[in-house]
């Protein structure tokens, strides 16, 4: 069935281990979309900053496959937070619709969480998917433990939805993987628009249905029918008809997917729905309901030894923070200072 896919996300764990055999056999299959013209979207998940104990320097073989060089050129590819790529906006359209996809870094940091606001409110025009590995769980709720869990600075899902997702009034759908499930919750941004978070993740499913759990070649489809303003969510499986992969010959799931409590239209583990969804854009909006955030790096290096910090507020709530760090090691500390505002944006580069 010729199916018109506009576009492709990825969700993240492009790999187990983050090494380079594992990254080849992503970037050979990602060369088929490549060579077929079809646009897509990368991120990264918690496997690919591997091994979890280092997960807080962010260091990844992605950038050497999936980097802004390999997409630089491409009409649907927007731009990203630095060159790695981790975090990118990319565009498409469908039904006479513009749509933009927000990609962000595992338990994103909250520099990374400004550059995304920024990209949002200069893109009004389109209607925007925000796309991540860790958000949602199978009980429909925000995810917890995917920061504090690798000992990162970031976002956890209420964190996303609070500090980005909510406060845009062009803000439509989440979608996010990581936690083995299916679950959809619809919510209200701060604008009163209806935001669906949709999380898809079938990494457990086992081959026929007592092997290796490989995922079974499970995906979801999203139709948009801006026409009857609807949206239509459907699991299936590229492997249907393997008879290596499903004992029957045609695609099983062997997993319950029954994990929300009190399930409602607006929360649940369903595999196929539809949902209604006005297209009409309002005028945008960006509104704030509290600016309290999680946490945040004050310096710019991921490593190092940063000690005797220190924070000075001004009365209209804007702080700078100071620390010494001796990133070289030879045992002389540099100074460094960088302001923020209430929000806990970055007001000035880190200066030494």
């Amino acid at each position: 069935t010729t199916r018109n896919i506009k576009f492709a996300v990825h969700l993240g764990d492009i790999t187990n281990h983050d090494v380079a055999a594992e990254y080849q056999v992503a970037s050979d299959a990602h060369f088929l979309l490549d060579d077929a013209l079809q646009p897509y979207s990368m991120t990264i998940g918690n496997h690919d900053i591997f091994p979890s104990a280092q997960a807080y320097k962010r260091e990844s073989l992605y950038p050497t496959y999936f980097g802004q060089d390999r997409y630089q050129g491409e009409t649907f590819y927007g731009g990203a937070y630095d060159s790695s790529n981790m975090s990118n906006y990319t565009y498409f359209e469908a039904g006479g619709v513009k749509f933009m996809v927000v990609s962000l870094e595992f338990a994103p940091r909250k520099d990374v969480v400004t550059w995304a606001n920024n990209v949002i409110k200069n893109n009004p025009d389109r209607r925007v998917i925000v796309a991540t590995h860790c958000h949602m769980n199978n009980n429909a709720e925000h995810v917890t433990g995917c920061v504090d869990g690798y000992n990162l600075e970031g976002r956890e899902g209420v964190d996303l939805w609070e500090e980005l997702i909510q406060r845009h009034s062009n803000v439509i759908m989440s979608v996010s993987g990581h936690v083995q499930g299916v679950s959809y919750r619809q919510r209200t941004g701060n604008n009163g628009n209806v935001v669906h978070e949709i999380l898809s993740d079938f990494q457990n499913e086992p081959v026929l249905g007592n092997g290796h759990a490989l995922g079974n070649g499970w995906l979801r489809v999203l139709t948009f029918k801006p026409a009857t303003n609807q949206i239509s969510v459907e699991s299936l499986s590229v492997e249907d008809g393997n008879c290596a992969i499903f004992a029957n010959c045609r695609s099983t799931l062997y997993l319950s997917y029954n994990q929300a409590t009190s399930p409602t239209a607006t929360k649940h583990n369903q595999q196929n729905y539809t949902l209604s969804h006005n297209f009409a854009l309002p005028a945008y909006a960006y509104k704030t309901s509290d600016i309290l955030f999680k946490d945040r790096m004050a310096n710019v290096q991921l490593t190092g030894q940063h000690y005797d910090p220190n924070v000075a507020t001004a009365p209209n709530g804007n702080f700078v923070t100071v620390w010494e760090d001796d990133n070289d090691g030879n045992g002389v500390g540099q100074i460094y200072a960088r302001g923020f505002d209430p929000d806990g944006n970055a007001l000035f580069n880190q200066i030494a």
